[in-house]
C-alpha cells in the first residue's frame, strides 16, 4: 500500500535519491519544502518516489516492484521523470504506450581553478555593465519581454525577494535590459555538496560571449567561498559553454516523460514553425548582406556575421535535436513520420547553407 511521506521525515530518504542525474534540483526544491514523497513501506521501503510538484519526478528503489504501477499512475503527464539505471528504463516503457526522453550532458568541474575561470571575465564594451544580481534586477525580469522560464521560477520561489535570498547570480546590462543571467541556488549545497549553474542569454544578445563572462563571474564567486559549481547541459550547445569554462567529463544522459498520445505535425508546426520561418528569413537577410558587400567590407563584418551565423544555425539544431529525440523515441504519429522527416530535412539544407556563409566569410 502506497504511504505518502510526512513532510518531516522527507529529508530521510535523501540518500536513496543521491546518484540520481541533476539531484541538485530535487536538494533545491525539498529544501524549499516543494516536494511530496510517497513510500509502500516508510520503516522498509521497496519503491520510494519524489514528486516536485507537476514538473519533475524521481524514482529509487526496486524497479521490479509488484506494487510500481501503483506509483507510476500518479506521474503526470510531460512531467520529467529521473530514473538511476537502463533497468528502470526498461520498465517505464513497458508500463506507458507514448514514452519518450530528453537527451541531457552532465559535466565534471574537478579540474576548474580560479586562476583559469578569471581570465575569462573579459572587459565589456563600456555600455555593457556586469552586475551582481538584487531585487531590483528580479523585479526587471518580471517585466522585461526576455524569458517566461525566469518570471517562472521567481514566482516559484514567492517573489524577486526570495529569488536573490536563496540564489546568487550575476548578469550583463545595456541600459535597463538584461542581456544575458545566471543563477545558482544555495539550497543544495548541504545536500549534494554543489550548485547547480542555470543560465539564459537574451536572444538579441547572443553570441557576443555574454554566456562566457557571467558564467565565469558566478563561479568565480562560487570557489572563492568553497562552493563546487555543478552545470547539467540541456543541449549540445550548453555543453560546449560548460568545456570553454573547464567543465570536463561530459556524460550523456536521458530524462525520461509521457505522453497520453503521440506526437502529431500539428503540434509540431505550433511548438516550431515560428521559429523556423524566423531561421528562414535570417538566412535570407545575410545572404543578401554577403552578397552586397565588398571583400574588404566582408572582413571587418566577419565578427558581426560569425556571431550571426552562430545564433541562427543554434535555433535550426535545437529543433533537430527536439526531432531527432520524438522520431527516435517512437512516439510520433505513425502517419505524420514522413512529414517530420521531411520537416528535418528543410532544416538540415538551411544549416548546410549557413555552413556555406561560412565559408565564405572565412576566406
Amino acid at each position: 500500500m502506497i504511504q505518502e511521506i510526512p513532510a518531516k521525515q522527507l529529508m530521510e530518504f535523501w540518500p536513496f535519491f543521491k546518484s540520481h542525474k541533476l539531484n541538485n534540483l530535487l536538494a533545491q526544491n525539498l529544501t524549499w519544502s516543494k516536494v511530496k514523497g510517497f513510500v509502500d513501506d516508510l520503516k522498509y521501503p521497496d519503491v520510494i518516489m519524489y514528486l516536485c510538484d507537476q514538473w519533475a519526478c524521481y524514482l529509487a528503489g526496486n524497479y521490479n516492484s509488484n506494487i510500481l504501477n501503483d506509483f507510476l499512475v500518479k506521474i503526470p503527464e510531460k512531467a520529467f521523470i529521473y530514473v538511476p539505471s537502463q533497468e528502470w528504463e526498461s520498465r517505464l516503457k513497458n508500463y506507458w504506450t507514448f514514452f519518450g526522453y530528453f537527451s541531457r550532458i552532465e559535466l565534471s568541474a574537478e579540474h576548474i581553478t580560479l586562476e583559469a575561470i578569471r581570465k575569462l571575465i573579459k572587459p565589456l564594451p563600456a555600455e555593457f555593465q556586469l552586475k551582481r544580481i538584487d531585487a531590483s534586477l528580479a523585479k526587471q525580469l518580471l517585466t522585461q519581454n526576455f524569458s517566461e522560464y525566469w518570471v517562472e521560477v521567481i514566482n516559484y520561489l514567492g517573489g524577486p525577494e526570495r529569488f536573490v535570498t536563496e540564489g546568487i547570480g550575476f548578469c550583463i546590462t545595456e541600459d535597463k535590459k538584461i542581456c544575458s543571467l545566471i543563477m545558482g541556488y544555495k539550497a543544495s549545497f548541504p545536500l549534494t555538496g554543489s550548485v547547480e549553474l542555470d543560465i539564459v542569454t537574451h536572444p538579441d544578445y547572443r553570441g557576443r560571449g555574454f554566456a562566457m563572462i557571467v558564467s565565469a563571474k558566478l563561479i568565480e564567486h562560487l570557489l572563492s567561498n568553497g562552493i563546487k559549481p555543478h552545470w547539467d547541459a540541456a543541449n549540445p550547445i550548453s555543453a560546449k559553454i560548460a568545456q570553454k569554462l573547464g567543465f570536463s567529463k561530459p556524460e550523456p544522459y536521458k530524462c525520461y516523460y509521457w505522453r497520453k498520445s503521440p506526437w502529431t505535425i500539428s503540434e509540431l508546426n505550433k511548438s516550431f514553425n515560428t521559429q523556423f520561418e524566423k531561421g528562414l528569413k535570417d538566412v535570407t537577410s545575410l545572404k543578401l548582406e554577403i552578397s552586397s558587400v565588398s571583400a574588404n567590407e566582408l572582413i571587418k563584418k566577419r565578427v558581426t556575421i560569425r556571431s550571426q551565423l552562430d545564433k541562427i544555425q543554434g535555433v535550426f539544431e535545437g529543433i533537430t535535436l527536439t526531432l531527432n529525440r520524438l522520431l527516435e523515441s517512437n512516439i510520433v504519429e505513425k502517419s505524420d513520420i514522413p512529414q517530420f522527416n521531411d520537416f528535418k530535412k528543410r532544416i538540415l539544407q538551411q544549416i548546410n547553407i549557413l555552413n556555406q556563409l561560412r565559408l565564405k566569410i572565412n576566406r
